[in-house]
Formats: C-alpha cells, structure tokens, sequence
C-alpha cells in the first residue's frame, strides 16, 4: 500500500473569500463614488476599505488549502479528502483524468456516474503532492489493467 500526503483547494472556501472581497472592493468603489467630491477625505475612505480588501484575501488565502491523504491498495483507492473517507474500487473507475493548468487536478469517474475530483492550483497549494499521487494512480490502474488483461 502506497501512501500520499496531498494539498487541495478547497472551492467552497474559496468562493465565500472571493465574493466577500468582491463584496468590499464594490463598496470600497461605491463610496469613493460617494465621497469623491469630499477630497482627501474621500480618499482616504476609499484607500482604507481597498486596504481591508487586499488584507482579507491575503490573510485568508492559507484558509482554501487543506491537507488528506491518498491510499493506494492493489484493489482500490482510498481519499481521506472534505473531511469524509472516500473509498474507491478500481475495478468501478469508468476513466480518469488528470489535468496541469498552473497546479494538478485529478478527476475519477465512476462506472455509475460519481464523479470524484481533487485539485491543487499552484497559487494555494504544494501541487506537486498531488502531483506523486496522481502519478500513483495512474501506475496503479494501469498495472490492474495490465493484470486484467492478463487473466
């Protein structure tokens, strides 16, 4: 059994830090609109609240990684990924697909129609974690298969 510590992105989390720094950088905007013809007082607004913005999502960038595990047996895949266990039959993988685009992203498409994906985009995460376990189970379905085939 082959084990991989991964890093991944964590979209959900991603999505509400985007959409709250998008939420101050329009109110930031707004109130520069606002307070315009004010002068330096305007200014002075608007700087603070595009400060508090870029903070935010710098401050909260380490908050969209998280940290699993990737188990790879002769006979199935175990991903410790979104706080849940996720065991997976190889024999029940229909395809799967692994992508590089500024990180990795691995993709498992079950026979029944699951599908299971994990990402680690260069900007957030280690990807090349992701990267080794990637590569493992590739070398693991292809060695089931080769011994499918042999049978």
């Amino acid at each position: 059994m082959q084990e991989y510590a991964i890093e991944y992105l964590d979209h959900g989390r991603l999505a509400r830090v985007l959409v709250v720094g998008t939420v101050l950088l329009l109110g930031s905007y707004h109130l520069l609109l606002r307070f315009l013809e004010d002068g330096v007082i305007g200014l002075a607004v608007v700087g603070g609240g595009l400060a508090i913005a870029t903070g935010l999502l710098f401050i909260r960038k380490h908050k969209v990684r998280r940290t699993g595990v990737v188990l790879i047996g002769y006979e199935r895949i175990a991903l410790d990924v979104f706080n849940r266990l996720i065991i997976v039959i190889i024999h029940d993988i229909a395809y799967y697909h692994i992508s590089h685009c500024h990180g990795v992203a691995l993709t498992l498409v079950l026979k029944d129609g699951k599908k299971i994906s994990v990402s680690a985009h260069d900007s957030f995460c280690d990807s090349s974690k992701l990267q080794r376990a990637c590569e493992g189970v590739q070398q693991a379905l292809k060695e089931f298969r080769a011994g499918k085939q042999m049978h």
